[in-house]
């Protein structure tokens, strides 16, 4: 559950721990998202990136979903470890989250 606090987003109630796999796999998405940013730089000679929007959505070996949504120069990481979820589903899962979470600062539609 998360908090509007002078500003900044907090954790308020309900911490989770992620497992091993999820962590792995949502620090190797941050390392490849880092590096396209960073291609993006210096590709327009340092001049700053234009507002792209994008959501990547990674399947892990244990079936949990990766997500990053990346709009007006923010990123969002979402980690889902429940199983059986469908894309459309993690996509609609992680919709809402930013929606009743952030006001939709995150939405890329």
């Amino acid at each position: 559950i998360f908090s509007m606090v002078l500003g900044c987003w907090s954790v308020l109630v309900q911490v989770s721990t992620l497992s091993k796999e999820s962590l792995c796999a949502l620090n190797s998405l941050r390392a490849d998202v880092d590096r396209d940013l960073a291609r993006e730089i210096r590709q327009q000679g340092g001049q700053g990136v234009r507002e792209s929007e994008r959501e990547i959505c990674v399947r892990t070996h244990h079936d949990a979903w990766v997500v990053v949504r990346r709009s007006r120069g923010r990123e969002l990481y979402v980690v889902l470890e429940r199983s059986g979820e469908t894309l459309m589903e993690a996509h609609e899962l992680v919709q809402h989250f930013s929606e009743s979470s952030f006001g939709g600062i995150f939405d890329t539609e």
